[in-house]
């Protein structure tokens, strides 16, 4: 009745079966820790500390964000100091050259008024 090859293919099933079924005390969807009071009192201290560091880190950020708005406000007042500071050289430039050129206005009346006085002069005394 059972023939060699039924009973191969039977046994072949039963243990597949066996395989792919999870073990109650292995594989169980909850499993259960066990854990000591000092395990317990390093793990609510470790738990600490990150929330403590947590904590840290984010005051870290708004300072940093507080840096990073002062720096930008900085650069700006810099940017703006260097542009005034560029319009008022050109501005001293500016009159430099109109210095200059009234300086060289006046030295150049005053020839004309001196080469005249001598001409009077000389005309003068020619007489």
């Amino acid at each position: 009745m059972w023939t060699k090859t039924k009973l191969c293919a039977i046994l072949l099933i039963s243990v597949s079966l066996c395989l792919f079924l999870p073990c109650a005390g292995i594989c169980s969807p909850n499993p259960t820790y066990q854990i000591s009071e000092s395990e317990l009192t390093a793990l609510e201290q470790h738990l600490n500390a990150l929330t403590k560091s947590q904590a840290e880190l984010t005051k870290l950020k708004a300072e940093l964000k507080q840096a990073k708005n002062d720096a930008e406000s900085a650069r700006k007042s810099l940017k703006t100091a260097n542009e005034e500071l560029r319009k008022a050289a050109l501005s001293f430039k500016q009159y430099e050259a109109a210095r200059d050129r009234t300086e060289n206005r006046l030295r150049n009346q005053r020839t004309i008024w001196e080469v005249l006085f001598f001409v009077a002069a000389g005309v003068a005394v020619a007489r």
